[in-house]
């Protein structure tokens, strides 16, 4: 791939035949210049009038670009898939906060999310997402629109018969107009064992501890959720003109500040939380322990995008593997708040990012994630990538040490030794 992707006219059906069989994720329209050992730069991407009907894992999947815009597409009947898990229809990460327009786009089934936006500049008009069903055993993750990291705009959208979650913005901030969310259900748990206190919101504007978040919602119905109908548990949120009726809860701002006019509360089993309910959290987005400073030390490292420079393996009790962990060419750096920022798509082609902690002195910790690799149709490779070491060079470069461990299952595993496994990577990074 080069600088750009464009598309136009496309129609893609049943991309997800048979993929449960084979090793291929299945996915519709994907743009992943960072994959594994990938150098390219990152890509402008631009699609319109598309059709995608039937994918596996994905229906759109963007890696990483300089821009993303899609207009005039619909993405429906997306499925989970046996190996690689997912099924969302829209899922776009970048790095460096990327401007991404989603514009008059219909999604109509699928699991986990059905926007899924993160680190973005986002600007969703007229915009449809129903359907959307939960990802995990225990009921969780099944949201509508969902924003990490992101400044996030919405107008004129639809949100229908979703599970868990309609409107999800964590962090950063969220400009909400002329929108309705209708039907917040929680899924039974698949293994019976759900959490008591199990959520099921229709707007949620909030952020990780010790982070701020703005939000503003204007024109806008919430109804018939099962659990909170609008919930503001962090930073400052205006609502005017909102109706929020026949929920569980109407409105829970515990722990927020939520500034009405205009906001009616009808038909609500309990029209205002006295204590703050259960908040609804994506199992697959990274959050650290954090209560923030209110000293600022954003100075210390630069925010954009930043490349590889070095990298080195060392301490390796996995012998020959034949599917290395390779740290991605590009990755993006932005705070999130006084002393937490993110380092954004640092897992191979998986949008993964990582949360950080500056404790004034130096980084005291980052988040852990995993994922998974289909070998073949009965083996897959689980790779845990522990962040065990930041170092801070200057304020655009700065070094990072990773602990990996492999554990692996099928018959591909058995000729290749004992797992898990561990292997430990350095790499340093520089200002691009």
């Amino acid at each position: 791939m080069g600088r750009g992707a464009d598309a136009s006219d496309v129609y893609i059906d049943g991309a997800g035949s048979y993929v449960d069989d084979y090793t291929t994720p299945g996915e519709g329209f994907v743009v992943d210049p960072f994959s594994s050992s990938t150098t390219y730069f990152p890509p402008t991407v631009t699609a319109t009038r598309m059709v995608i009907d039937g994918a596996h894992t994905y229906g759109i999947d963007v890696g990483n670009a300089t821009a993303a815009t899609f207009e005039d597409v619909v993405v429906e009947n997306t499925e989970s898939h046996a190996l690689w898990g997912m099924g969302m229809p829209v899922r776009i990460a970048t790095a460096d906060m990327a401007d991404v327009a989603l514009h008059r786009v219909q999604i109509d089934g699928g699991y986990g999310a059905g926007i899924w936006l993160q680190m973005a500049t986002a600007d969703l008009q007229d915009v449809s997402v129903s359907g959307i069903e939960s990802l995990d055993e225990d009921g969780t993750g099944g949201f509508g629109i969902a924003s990490k990291y992101s400044d996030l705009t919405v107008a004129r959208a639809s949100v229908s018969d979703v599970n868990y979650a309609g409107i999800w913005a964590n962090g950063r901030t969220a400009s909400l107009t002329d929108v309705m969310v209708s039907g917040v259900s929680q899924q039974d748990c698949v293994t019976g064992k759900c959490p008591k206190d199990t959520a099921a919101t229709g707007v949620f504007v909030g952020a990780d501890p010790g982070n701020d978040v703005t939000g503003t919602l204007s024109v806008a119905i919430i109804e018939d959720a099962a659990g909170v109908g609008l919930q503001t548990p962090a930073g400052t949120t205006s609502a005017t003109d909102v109706l929020v009726r026949n929920n569980a809860v109407g409105v829970d701002s515990t722990g927020g500040t939520l500034m009405e006019k205009r906001v009616e509360l009808t038909g609500n089993t309990v029209d205002t939380a006295s204590k703050a309910e259960a908040v609804p959290t994506p199992s697959w987005a990274p959050e650290v322990s954090n209560k923030g400073s209110a000293k600022s030390y954003t100075s210390v490292l630069d925010e954009g995008t930043f490349y590889l420079a070095t990298w080195t393996s060392s301490s390796s009790s996995c012998g020959t593997l034949p599917y290395y962990y390779t740290p991605n060419y590009y990755v993006g750096l932005a705070w999130q708040g006084n002393n937490e920022f993110t380092v954004g798509n640092t897992g191979p082609g998986n949008g993964f990012t990582s949360a950080c902690i500056y404790d004034g002195k130096d980084v005291s910790s980052c988040s852990t994630y995993t994922f998974e690799k289909a070998i073949d149709e009965g083996s897959v490779l689980t790779v845990t990538v522990e962040n065990t070491g930041f170092n801070i060079n200057k304020p655009n470069s700065w070094g990072w040490a990773q602990a990996l461990t492999y554990d692996c299952t099928g018959t591909w595993c058995k000729s290749l030794g004992t797992f898990p496994c561990e292997m430990d990577v350095g790499m340093r990074y520089d200002e691009y």
